[in-house]
């Protein structure tokens, strides 16, 4: 059986998740480009599920916060363009998650390891994050509205 490290070494609130640990886990021994490229892309499909429900998250309390009184917005637009960007951004991203790794490899081969893992939830919790924005302007502006009532 193939020994798994986890590629961090702190154990902070995320990392004492077993589903984390599972997620994040990589091969104890070197990794081939393609082994490499293989683990990050097993994980895209999770990666966009978890940033596309912080997204959807974020449009409706978007649209939630804009039906709010004082004075509320009548019907926020979605625009879909944005939205198709925001996604294709995120997988654009991604897939730098390992261009980088791949080019870290040639240059700190005893760092890689840990790279991955790292890049991966540092970038998860970004995208997250940036796909949360819209609920956050919803409610800035929501606040400014009743200021201003």
């Amino acid at each position: 059986m193939e020994k798994r490290t986890h590629g961090l070494q702190s154990e902070g609130a995320m990392g004492n998740s077993g589903l984390i640990k599972r997620v994040i886990s990589i091969p104890d021994h070197q990794r081939t480009r393609l082994q490499i490229m293989a683990w990050w892309e097993l994980r895209r499909l999770p990666y966009n599920l978890v940033v596309g429900l912080g997204g959807t998250l974020g449009l409706l309390l978007f649209v939630w916060f804009n039906k709010l009184p004082p004075r509320p917005v009548p019907e926020p637009a979605v625009a879909p363009l944005p939205v198709i960007l925001f996604g294709a951004g995120a997988n654009f991203f991604y897939t730098a998650g390992w261009v980088v790794e791949l080019i870290a490899r040639n240059l700190w081969p005893e760092k890689v390891p840990k790279l991955g893992p790292q890049l991966l939830l540092t970038g998860s919790l970004l995208s997250v994050m940036l796909a949360l924005f819209p609920a956050i302007a919803g409610f800035v502006a929501w606040v400014w509205r009743a200021a201003a009532a």
